[in-house]
């Protein structure tokens, strides 16, 4: 009887060592084989449909402004990237929403304040984000991959304590005549 109870701890040790060690924070694989899906995807030939990714990122700027991106990329045979223009909400841009007579406290991320970015993806997982409301200032990282359907980063340096959040989902539509 007391083997059997020994042989149960063991086993209740194990199943939680592998719940702890599952619970972690997701690992990084190269970036290479994760983005040539999402170029296959595009580049691969489906008459009548149309395909692109919709984005969504969160770019939080220097420890103090957050910026919400959405929008659309495709694949530019130019330039053998992935890329698009999307629409950028900034926190640092306030709104007092219409209200009446009560106390409206302002708002950040002002909708009607919104800019404008490219963004463009090498097959290497090089970004360059191009501010085009700002003078088509250019800022360039390096994302970092989780996998397939999972978020992509860029993560803060020394020299820049910014952190870039992004999904891409796979979104195809038919073509009418």
């Amino acid at each position: 009887m007391a083997t059997y109870k020994c042989y149960f701890i063991l086993l209740l040790m194990i199943i939680f060592m592998l719940n702890k060690i599952n619970s972690q924070t997701l690992s990084t694989v190269p970036c290479k084989p994760v983005l040539d899906d999402y170029f296959k995807y595009l580049t691969d030939r489906h008459p009548g449909r149309s395909r692109y990714l919709h984005i969504q990122a969160t770019f939080i700027l220097q420890n103090r402004y957050v910026a919400y991106y959405t929008g659309y990329l495709s694949y530019f045979r130019s330039s053998n990237s992935i890329s698009g223009t999307v629409t950028v909400s900034f926190s640092d841009r306030m709104w007092t929403p219409p209200c009446g007579l009560t106390f409206c406290p302002p708002q950040n991320f002002d909708y009607k304040k919104t800019d404008t970015q490219t963004i463009v993806i090498n097959r290497l997982g090089a970004i360059k984000y191009i501010l085009n409301s700002w003078g088509n200032a250019i800022i360039k990282d390096q994302l970092q991959c989780y996998g397939i359907n999972e978020p992509f980063y860029t993560a803060p340096t020394r020299q820049a304590a910014s952190m870039f959040v992004m999904t891409l989902q796979k979104v195809e539509s038919f073509i009418t005549k």
